[in-house]
């Protein structure tokens, strides 16, 4: 309705497509920031983590005690193998997950583990308190698979995957983790067909990409049957 009414008062197509941005739900006492948090999380998922990063820390400077911004900032350096920044971003967000709703701590806590200390097995616990409060969380199924996957358990980690396809069956990430995990297991047939899911999905989508470099890992042989990837 309100993209309708801008049009009708005369606004430019290319206007309404730029900021005809939902604002997410998350904890912030500046509607500026949220605007800018938003923004972000619509360009990461468009066109990836660098291009997203200058959103958040935008959000940052609005509310410098903007926790979920902090958290998902963590998350893009650590996708773009900054690792150092990451480990910040993700302190400075359980610092101040104290003023957060539970959702958002749980967010915040389980990438603190995984990210900032490395404990696997904490992030994993997190996750899984995680995902059984909110049971339609894609993106929280699909870090636990993540996190089951790094700790060799692939058969949960396909669990976690397959559960985050159900919730987000036009995302290609969930479809090409679950054929990472087949391929780990030596599920080689069903991961070929899961991977090539994955690039008809979303064919420009970083699932896809991931997807390609699996399948040429496999054809390779970079995967052999114990289940180790060479």
């Amino acid at each position: 309705a309100a993209s309708q009414l801008r049009d009708k008062l005369g606004e430019s197509l290319v206007s309404i497509q730029k900021f005809d941005t939902p604002l997410e739900e998350t904890t912030t006492s500046s509607l500026d920031a949220l605007k800018a948090y938003s923004l972000g999380t619509k360009t990461r998922r468009e066109k990836g983590d660098s291009a997203a990063i200058p959103f958040f820390q935008r959000a940052i400077q609005l509310d410098p005690n903007f926790a979920m911004a902090y958290r998902t900032l963590s998350g893009a350096y650590s996708g773009l193998g900054e690792s150092e920044q990451a480990l910040q971003s993700a302190q400075r967000a359980y610092d101040l997950r104290e003023h957060v709703t539970e959702r958002e701590r749980l967010n915040i806590e389980s990438n603190y583990y995984l990210i900032a200390t490395g404990d696997l097995v904490k992030a994993a616990e997190v996750y899984e308190l995680y995902v059984q409060t909110y049971l339609r969380d894609a993106r929280a199924r699909s870090n636990l698979g993540y996190t089951d996957w790094s700790l060799g358990r692939y058969d949960k980690a396909l669990q976690a995957f397959r559960a985050a396809q159900k919730l987000a069956p036009r995302s290609s990430l969930p479809r090409a983790h679950a054929g990472e995990a087949l391929l780990f297991l030596g599920k080689h047939a069903e991961a070929l067909k899961e991977l090539k899911a994955a690039q008809t999905v979303d064919p420009e989508g970083d699932g896809a990409k991931l997807a390609q470099a699996l399948i040429e890992a496999k054809d390779a042989g970079a995967f052999d049957s114990t289940l180790r990837r060479k």
